[in-house]
């Protein structure tokens, strides 16, 4: 779950839960009421008609108090405004009763409600997060049980946007801001892959543009609760294949899947590769390379259909980085990029041709270059 604050709303949070996401159907940022499931109450953005955990058609929010805002967790957090819900728990924003600054909660449910999977899950996206240590990977501030509220676990909170919403508002990056974003984005998935983990949701929604209190915006990798563990914490010894998930389960959202984990065939390094490819096609296009009516059609274009060329809606787009955008996209991963490191050195290799080129059309289009990450509005 992402937890970030809505950039054109102070104060106030997008939680963002993993459904399928389609061309053209991608909704709009939360407003109130949010549509909710009512068999697991995950609650979505408006516009989403049935819950991506169990097909259910969805509601309207329960205008019902939350009795935990107002509470403290753990002695130390007070929950001052849920935000979100999702099939096992819930996201509040929080402040801290003594240093200043405010929090993201993520709360599973307490007692009987918290199956033994879900309790699972929740421990092993815990302990891949304290793994994955990068400026580009939102840390942990704190994890641990509180007998009245069930596990919790402390994140700082974000202020700014997704790379979802920063295309719906504004359309394709500008060639500069795509760069910083391979670069950031590169960094957290080398320094996860070189931890034994995949995240196996790379998606816009997943991919954050932070803005920091003195301006600076800093690309951040969201939602590892999908991630696999290829290999156990040292001293565990428990197995290394991710603990909420069967062998032959499919998991990811559609629009960005692999096609080896469309077929439920092992993942490695290189799948989170090609939803990075898929990524980068649509920040430089505004378009999905595939789209379909339904997730299971969009599923087999993933395996069988070769990609468009992205130069067809970026006439600016050099040979060198459109051919990067392409390997990233092949089906069989030996033709991929082997690691992120490797991509983000032929992504630099070619950049400045690629830039070149890129001015020279903006000069025809118009005099003003943008040279860094767009910021989103106040």
């Amino acid at each position: 779950m992402a937890m970030a604050v809505n950039a054109q709303s102070p104060g106030k949070l997008d939680l963002w839960p993993t459904y399928v996401t389609l061309r053209g159907r991608r909704p709009a940022r939360f407003g109130r009421p949010m549509p909710v499931c009512p068999l697991c109450e995950a609650s979505y953005p408006a516009g989403v008609r049935f819950c991506g955990v169990d097909g259910q058609a969805l509601g309207k929010i329960s205008e019902t108090i939350d009795k935990l805002i107002g509470s403290r967790l753990g002695d130390a957090y007070e929950l001052t405004v849920q935000v979100g819900r999702g099939a096992f728990g819930a996201v509040y924003a929080a402040r801290h009763v003594q240093t200043p600054g405010e929090f993201a909660v993520k709360l599973l449910r307490s007692g009987t409600q918290a199956a033994p999977e879900q309790v699972a899950r929740f421990r092993r996206e815990v302990s891949i997060l304290a793994k994955v240590i990068s400026p580009h990977v939102v840390p942990i501030v704190q994890y641990g049980h509180d007998a009245g509220k069930g596990y919790y676990l402390v994140m700082p909170l974000l202020s700014g946007e997704n790379l979802a919403e920063r295309l719906a508002r504004k359309g394709p990056l500008p060639l500069p801001e795509l760069s910083k974003m391979v670069d950031h984005v590169t960094a957290a998935l080398q320094c996860a892959h070189q931890a034994g983990v995949i995240h196996r949701d790379i998606k816009p929604e997943n991919i954050y543009l932070h803005t920091s209190d003195d301006g600076q915006i800093t690309v951040k990798l969201l939602d590892f609760g999908l991630a696999k563990l290829l290999r156990p914490p040292q001293g565990d010894q428990g197995p290394s294949e991710d603990l909420q998930t069967g062998p032959t389960q499919v998991l990811g959202s559609p629009s960005t899947m692999s096609p080896e984990q469309v077929l439920s065939q092992p993942v490695d390094a290189r799948s989170d590769l090609y939803s990075f490819g898929v990524v980068l096609f649509e920040a430089l296009t505004g378009q999905l390379p595939f789209d379909a009516e339904s997730a299971v059609q969009l599923m087999r274009k993933q395996v069988y259909d070769p990609p468009p060329r992205p130069s067809e809606d970026c006439p600016w787009l050099s040979e060198d980085l459109e051919k990067i955008v392409l390997d990233l996209l092949a089906k069989r991963p030996s033709l991929r990029p082997q690691s992120a490191e490797e991509l983000r050195q032929t992504w630099q290799a070619a950049l400045p041709m690629g830039l070149e080129k890129w001015r020279r059309h903006q000069l025809h289009r118009s005099p003003t270059v943008v040279t860094g990450l767009d910021k989103p509005p106040k």
